[in-house]
């Protein structure tokens, strides 16, 4: 399996119009968790990739029961490359594979690996298989908490940030073994959610997205902070 992990130093962190207050957290009271695979058949008229998309959210709402809001988060086109799925155009592709998250007052509640929800359907449009993570069916919230400023965050060391997720090109994925992060270029910050699993609430967390260049080529970069004092 591909590993990779983030040197001392995260340099451009440039992010001058991100704007930094406080809103509230929240409880999250869990009825239903872990990670349900169910694999089936859904077929549809047409492979039409929307069609595919509402078809998800109406099938993980009825699976789970949750009352959360679920947002797709964008869909990959893949090939068999053994003894591994690779990401590829529309044309070669011969699977679409689809991801969604939960959102808590418009905010995504992130998960290690990318999406918590994420489904695989051929370009016929049957669904193959379908992975939910954290199937979470209601949250109490509490009281407000502090967020650190964007400049406190400037100086955080590199050992208080975790990554979610990194995406690559062809080399990469049929890749193995580990590689060091030297360098991040930052593109992004925004709010997110985090489910603290001994503390049974969600958290506040800044999603940072950037860019890096590895041995195996140029790869996106998603990681998470602490965003509470």
């Amino acid at each position: 399996m591909k590993k990779i992990f983030l040197a001392l130093v995260l340099s451009s962190f440039v992010l001058s119009s991100c704007s930094l207050t406080s809103k509230p957290a929240t409880n999250q009271v869990v009825e239903e968790g872990g990670v349900a695979t169910k694999i089936g058949e859904i077929t549809i008229k047409s492979g039409d990739v929307s069609l595919l998309k509402n078809r998800l959210v109406e099938t993980v709402k009825r699976i789970t029961g949750t009352g959360l809001e679920i947002r797709i988060e964008g869909n990959e086109f893949k090939k068999m490359i053994f003894p591994r799925w690779v990401t590829t155009n529309e044309n070669e592709a011969e699977t679409i594979e689809i991801g969604a998250n939960y959102y808590i007052d418009g905010e995504p509640l992130v998960n290690v690996g990318g999406e918590a929800i994420k489904a695989i359907y051929t370009r016929g449009g049957r669904l193959i298989k379908l992975e939910i993570k954290q199937a979470f069916k209601s949250i109490n919230k509490r009281d407000e908490v502090d967020l650190v400023s964007l400049e406190d965050l400037k100086t955080r060391l590199m050992a208080n940030f975790y990554i979610l997720e990194a995406q690559g090109g062809e080399s990469y994925q049929l890749s193995d073994g580990s590689e060091e992060i030297g360098t991040v270029v930052v593109n992004s910050l925004t709010r997110g959610r985090w489910f603290n699993s001994q503390r049974k609430e969600t958290v506040p967390v800044y999603i940072i997205k950037g860019s890096a260049v590895l041995r195996t080529g140029p790869v996106k970069i998603t990681m998470m902070t602490a965003a509470e004092k």
